[in-house]
């Protein structure tokens, strides 16, 4: 998952994985006629931390998920 192999999971790290992962699932579908398996997404941000450019609610709605600014989650 970690393309860029710094150690961290960066935003395009994550969308890669994500539509990889969206991918494969279709493809399984398509293959089985049968609905694959889910995948649970879960984000939060740590207390204390303040961050004004990245909107967790926003980014898991791309996923059916919905929350907040600093917590969200999906499941696919």
């Amino acid at each position: 998952m970690d393309l860029n192999e710094d150690g961290l999971v960066d935003f395009e790290d994550f969308v890669e994985f994500a539509s990889f992962t969206e991918k494969a699932i279709k493809e399984q579908e398509t293959e089985s006629g049968k609905r694959a398996s889910t995948m649970i997404i879960i984000e939060r941000c740590k207390a204390g931390v303040t961050l004004k450019s990245i909107n967790l609610n926003n980014l898991f709605q791309q996923f059916d998920g919905c929350g907040h600014a600093k917590a969200a989650s999906a499941t696919k």
